[in-house]
């Protein structure tokens, strides 16, 4: 019997989750999960971090190259003012463009990553539903195992206090039957068919 149910995705702002493919609990459990909606939404997930964090790269390689552009500017800024340089002049406009492409490829850059997040989140959240499925069908089954082992344990436990019983019956039988055989028979001739029958 399939489980359906739903989680309220309202869960994702209460409670901080965890990027289950970087969960050290969670790759303990389905690391090695054969189910197709996990592989499926685990790979997806691998993907769009390692997307996330190329674009992560990009933005700061794109800060760095800002900020160096940004010192460019001032340095020629003071030889344009301040010594009448005109090439520092147009070298400073050129690396103003290069600033304002810079500006234009950061909010990109920056809008991408914002996109790759929600789909991160959903493609997380999707895998933290078929998680709880598939983890709540695990332990159901093994509640039901449990519950057979426990059986399993009563009837030996019965069976074992039957042997037991048994066994103080038995070797209780064999002691009164000796001492009869000693009273009947005396104890010289008892232990010469001792060393005859038992030995």
């Amino acid at each position: 019997m399939s489980l359906r149910f739903d989680l309220d995705p309202e869960l994702i702002d209460i409670k901080e989750m965890p990027v289950l493919s970087e969960d050290e609990l969670w790759m303990d459990f389905f690391a090695t999960c054969r189910s197709f909606p996990v592989r499926r939404r685990y790979n997806r997930l691998v993907k769009l971090l390692s997307a996330e964090n190329r674009i992560t790269e990009d933005i700061q390689t794109a800060k760095h190259d800002k900020k160096k552009s940004l010192n460019t500017v001032f340095s020629l800024s003071q030889k344009a003012n301040n010594e009448g340089d005109e090439r520092a002049a147009v070298r400073m406009e050129e690396e103003k463009a290069t600033i304002e492409a810079l500006n234009e490829r950061l909010e990109q850059l920056k809008a991408r990553r914002h996109r790759l997040k929600e789909q991160i989140t959903g493609t997380n959240f999707s895998l933290l539903k078929e998680t709880v499925r598939i983890s709540y069908g695990k332990i159901r089954k093994r509640e039901s195992e449990l519950e057979n082992i426990a059986a399993d344990m009563d009837a030996l436990k019965a069976r074992l206090n039957h042997l037991i019983d048994r066994k103080h019956g038995l070797e209780e039988e064999k002691s009164s039957l000796y001492r009869l055989v000693h009273a009947l028979i005396g104890r010289d001739e008892a232990d010469k068919l001792d060393r005859s029958y038992l030995e």
